[in-house]
């Protein structure tokens, strides 16, 4: 699942989320916008190793519909 996480009443997402169902090892994980360009920013795994957490540069790009493609390669931990 792919998602975006707002403040309460801020314009710009302060986070994107890469989540998976289970803890995975991750050997990559980028995303992408429509246009091919990569969303920069820090890319962190969360501490249950279910998510790759993203503090997107540019937040303003990324609103409420915007499409965005996920490329990953992960081992599940399981």
């Amino acid at each position: 699942m792919l998602a975006g996480m707002w403040e309460a009443g801020a314009d710009n997402p302060e986070e994107i989320l890469v989540n998976f169902d289970r803890p995975v090892t991750v050997e990559r994980c980028e995303v992408f916008d429509s246009d091919g360009r990569k969303v920069e920013g820090e890319y962190f795994v969360s501490a249950f190793k279910m998510s790759v957490v993203i503090h997107p540069e540019n937040a303003e790009r990324y609103q409420d519909g915007v499409m965005l493609r996920v490329l990953w390669r992960v081992t599940d931990a399981l």
